[in-house]
């Protein structure tokens, strides 16, 4: 038998037509780790029928979720991105090549996520992706970690095979946290590079909150939202020397930022028209520079008459253009 490596595998992607109907995956996801199992449950058997020992259990509901992560590309169009937002338009005037939108649910949709592991390909079918992390720091660039559900996994897939994914091509470089332009003030003006603020690491978490519901089936229904769909920007700002974010949080401000990438050939920016400050911090740990991290939590902009950041989707909270 051949010896699986991590080094050896590769994941690929696929739109599915109809949800949890595994398709040929079609865009490679060069990724950094992977966690997808899928496992039934084991209802025990607690009848006392004399011994001690507990009777065998008997195989309940399939258990299939799980997540990745991966380094965020200048590849355009990514089908991952598509299905999370939900949305995919192509060349809004004014606002850029792609743009994804944050849409309201993403309800009957999902991706085939296939996995190259040298033994087998294993084949995630139904797949649907609950929460998205977008990070960014010096040292790891910038990478997406996703977390989500799927319906089944074929441990020895016949669709997708070790030739379909070996002859996926491999996408473009990946961005660098220097690529990073980071703007936020509030909603008196548009953005400009009075607004730049120097940071040294950042989180935006997205957490559409779905949740599968078991049954009476071997399978669980579809992943579905299931709670508010919450959003948060984590910035770290490595030396504490002014009292500006304090004051928002104090005064409870609304605010608006963008974090723009580009390479000199592409650009991907990711807008959010109105947070607001939750949290900071200031604290003294030792010698070293007083850093101060903020955190903020993200709204729609539906009802801002004075949002300069206009997107497509007025409900949405966050939205990501490509150029």
């Amino acid at each position: 038998m051949p010896v699986s490596h991590g080094f050896e595998s590769i994941m690929g992607i696929g739109t599915e037509v109809t949800a949890g109907t595994p398709v040929v995956v079609t865009e490679k996801i060069p990724y950094i780790s992977e966690s997808i199992q899928a496992q039934f449950n084991h209802v025990q058997d607690n009848s006392l029928c004399g011994p001690a020992a507990r009777p065998k259990s008997q195989q309940g509901t399939l258990i299939a979720e799980g997540g990745f992560e991966l380094h965020f590309r200048y590849t355009l169009a990514q089908q991952l991105l598509e299905h999370f937002f939900g949305s995919l338009l192509v060349d809004t005037p004014g606002v850029g090549t792609n743009t994804y939108s944050l849409d309201p649910t993403i309800d009957g949709a999902a991706v085939t996520i296939a996995i190259e592991k040298t033994v087998a390909v294993w084949e995630h079918a139904g797949y649907k992706a609950s929460e998205l992390t977008i990070t960014g720091s010096p040292t790891d660039g910038i990478r997406i970690e996703v977390d989500g559900f799927c319906v089944n996994t074929d441990y020895a897939s016949g669709t997708n095979t070790s030739g379909v994914l070996s002859a996926l091509s491999s996408p473009g470089d990946f961005m660098l946290f220097q690529d990073m332009t980071f703007r936020v003030g509030d909603l008196t003006d548009a953005l400009d590079s009075s607004d730049d603020l120097a940071i040294s690491s950042f989180s935006l978490n997205i957490n559409r909150a779905l949740s599968p519901t078991e049954v009476n089936s071997s399978n669980r229904l579809e992943a579905l939202e299931n709670a508010f769909r919450e959003t948060t920007l984590e910035i770290n700002i490595p030396r504490y020397e002014a009292q500006t974010f304090i004051d928002f949080h104090a005064a409870h401000t609304q605010l608006q930022a963008t974090l723009s990438f580009t390479d000199g050939t592409n650009t991907k920016t990711i807008s959010i028209p109105n947070m607001l400050v939750m949290e900071w911090d200031a604290e003294v740990g030792g010698p070293e520079f007083v850093e101060h991290p903020v955190t903020f939590t993200c709204h729609p902009d539906s009802l801002l008459e004075n949002a300069f950041i206009v997107l497509q989707d007025p409900l949405a909270e966050v939205e990501l253009t490509e150029t």
